[in-house]
């Protein structure tokens, strides 16, 4: 696996409670998006196993079982969590526990969250769950409310020796100011990153001009990373241009904040609001 940055301590600690056969039986990591929380629930379950399997990226004990949502799909579908049921009901490799762990359990739809909730509460002996939860949606309180929830945190300092981590330089000094602040993610930046690298942009490029390029190119449309975070990229506009404490751009700010996340409400589309964007703020 590879190094776990940031959540060093937690993970000593539940390896010691594991140990000691304290390691609660359902488990919520929760975080930010994109913090580490689903290679911390990956890099714990495999060290529960480390003297009988190898642990890498790709190959997990048989007594491991990961479900996520498919990369076309919006919601964890009913049918994962029925292969999850028929897993827990049969015997486990070598009579050891079983762990699950669940990616992103906001994405759970109506029926899923339900059949998941009837296996948090009547468990199978010796099955442990992991969950990790993007604090930013919305998460039903009654499956929070069986699990033990560990909220997860992660520094600036972590963020910056994560990217540089996984290039294997100081990169993260070449980017420009404007994405060196405290809430971007390390998997934002790494995604960032691998972005300008593959269309030969400039590390150091600004937020404002990235973001011309953008709606020049109409990349809020074709690409999956730019669609992903074109809200994060308008708000990293607005946050350098607040800096200077011009009341034009708090009024902008709410205004196109506001279109973005009601364009049906407005009858728009992307690229009309786009337009407009850029007719307003980035036509000077």
């Amino acid at each position: 696996m590879n190094k776990i940055i940031g959540f060093e301590i937690i993970k000593e600690i539940f390896i010691n409670l594991n140990k000691n056969n304290l390691i609660p039986t359902k488990l919520i990591f929760s975080g930010n998006e994109g913090i580490g929380k689903f290679l911390l629930a990956k890099d714990f379950a495999n060290n529960i196993y480390c003297d009988k399997i190898k642990k890498t990226n790709s190959h997990l004990n048989p007594n491991i079982l990961i479900i996520e949502k498919d990369k076309d799909k919006q919601f964890i579908e009913i049918s994962k969590i029925r292969e999850m049921i028929k897993y827990i009901n049969h015997s486990s490799f070598n009579n050891d526990k079983r762990i699950v762990i669940i990616r992103d359990i906001e994405t759970l739809n109506v029926n899923s969250s339900n059949a998941l909730l009837k296996s948090l509460e009547e468990p199978n002996l010796g099955v442990y769950f992991i969950l990790t939860y993007n604090n930013e949606k919305y998460l039903s309180d009654t499956i929070k409310s069986r699990c033990v929830e560990f909220k997860l945190k992660i520094s600036f300092n972590n963020i910056k020796e994560i990217v540089n981590n996984n290039f294997n330089y100081n990169i993260y000094n070449n980017l420009s100011d404007d994405f060196k602040i405290p809430y971007l993610t390390p998997s934002f930046l790494l995604n960032l990153i691998k972005f300008f690298n593959n269309n030969n942009y400039k590390l150091d490029i600004d937020a404002e001009e990235f973001l011309k390029i953008i709606l020049k190119e109409k990349l809020f449309l074709s690409d999956i990373f730019i669609k992903k975070y074109f809200i994060l990229f308008i708000q990293l506009f607005f946050y350098k241009k607040l800096k200077n404490n011009i009341n034009y751009y708090y009024e902008m700010k709410k205004y196109f904040l506001k279109k973005l996340h009601n364009l049906d409400k407005y009858n728009l589309d992307l690229e009309t609001f786009c337009i407009e964007f850029e007719d307003k703020l980035l036509s000077e």
